[in-house]
C-alpha cells in the first residue's frame, strides 16, 4: 500500500485501490496534496479478475467534513473525466480538515460501496503558485552571464 501512495497516476495522486464487490476500484485525487479550492476526483472500475474496464456505471460521491458537518453529494461520470476511462467529480472543496468519503457504484447487474478519507489542507498562498513560474528567467540570465564569461576566458 505505500507503494500505491507515492505513485502518481494519469489523474492524481492514488488514494484507494481494493477489490469492492465485483469490481477492482481506482480513486485518484488532484491536486498532491489535497487542499480546499478545486478538486479532482477520479475512479477507474474495472472488473475483477479479467480488468475490463466498466464503462456503465453510475458513481456517486458522499463527502462529510469531520468538524463542521458539512455534507457534499456529487456523481462521478465519464465525461467530466479528462480520460473517458475514468469517472471523475470536479468541485470546490470548501473546507480544510479531514474529509470521510463514501463512494458509490452501481450497474444494472450490481451494487457496492466504498468509504475512504482525506485530509484537506488549506490553499495555496499567490506567491506558492507563482513561484514556481519565476524561476526560468534569473536562471537563465546566469547560465548566460555564465557563458559570456566562459568565452571571453577562451578568447583571452
Amino acid at each position: 500500500m505505500a507503494l500505491l501512495c507515492a505513485a502518481l497516476g494519469d489523474s492524481g495522486l492514488v488514494r484507494v485501490h481494493e477489490t469492492v464487490g465485483p469490481w477492482v476500484v481506482t480513486v485518484m485525487t488532484d491536486p498532491t496534496p489535497l487542499r480546499s479550492g478545486p478538486v479532482d476526483v477520479s475512479i477507474l472500475l474495472q472488473e475483477e479478475g479479467t480488468d475490463h474496464i466498466e464503462l456503465d456505471a453510475t458513481i456517486a460521491l458522499s463527502l462529510d467534513h469531520r468538524a463542521s458537518g458539512l455534507h457534499l453529494e456529487l456523481d462521478a461520470t465519464r465525461s467530466a473525466a479528462d480520460n473517458q476511462l475514468l469517472y471523475a467529480a470536479k468541485f470546490e472543496l470548501p473546507e480544510v480538515g479531514e474529509w470521510q468519503v463514501r463512494t458509490k457504484i452501481a450497474t444494472p447487474a450490481a451494487h457496492s460501496a466504498l468509504s475512504w478519507s482525506f485530509d484537506a489542507a488549506p490553499p495555496l498562498t499567490s506567491w506558492d503558485q507563482a513561484w514556481p513560474w519565476m524561476l526560468p528567467a534569473p536562471a537563465a540570465i546566469l547560465m548566460y552571464g555564465a557563458n559570456r564569461r566562459l568565452r571571453r576566458k577562451k578568447h583571452a
